[in-house]
C-alpha cells in the first residue's frame, strides 16, 4: 500500500483491492477473537453435559440391576 503512494499516478484499483483485503483480514481476526471463546465454552458445556448424562445412565443401570436382584431374591423366597 505504501508503494502505491509514492508513484506519480495513483493506481486506484490496486488501492481499493489492498484496502479490501486489509478490511476483510481485520474482520476475520475480530470474529476469531469474539467467536473462539464462545465456541470453547459451548464445547466445554457439551462435554460436561455428556459426562453428566453418562453418569446418570450408569446410575440408572445400577439401580435397575439392584432392583432386578431384589425382585429375584423375593421371588425365590416365595417359591
Amino acid at each position: 500500500m505504501l508503494s502505491l503512494g509514492f508513484k506519480r499516478h495513483m493506481d486506484w484499483v490496486a488501492a481499493v483491492t489492498y484496502l479490501g483485503v486489509i478490511i476483510l483480514d481485520g474482520a476475520i481476526i475480530l470474529l476469531a477473537v469474539i467467536l473462539n471463546p464462545l465456541a470453547r465454552k459451548r464445547r466445554e458445556a457439551a462435554i460436561s453435559e455428556s459426562s453428566n448424562a453418562t453418569a446418570v445412565a450408569t446410575i440408572d443401570e445400577d439401580q435397575i440391576q439392584t432392583s432386578f436382584k431384589a425382585q429375584k431374591s423375593l421371588d425365590e423366597k416365595h417359591l
